[in-house]
């Protein structure tokens, strides 16, 4: 369960960033400049450790469905 939590937080932090730029600005994915910095760092730190996550799941336990 930890495991699809780490594996899709990348994605779902990438959402909630998008969306909430939206619901500040009234824009898709417009994030107002104070936040910017932050907010991007977070979407690639965690966008950076569920691709390697990925990676490293794939390496250890082959691909999906076999």
């Amino acid at each position: 369960m930890l495991l699809h939590l780490l594996l899709s937080s990348g994605m779902a932090l990438f959402l909630a960033v998008a969306l909430g730029g939206m619901l500040m600005t009234g824009v898709f994915f417009a994030i107002p400049l104070h936040l910017a910095p932050m907010l991007i760092m977070a979407v690639e730190v965690a966008t950076g450790l569920s691709i390697a996550l990925m990676l490293m799941a794939f390496y250890l336990l082959g691909e999906p469905g076999q």
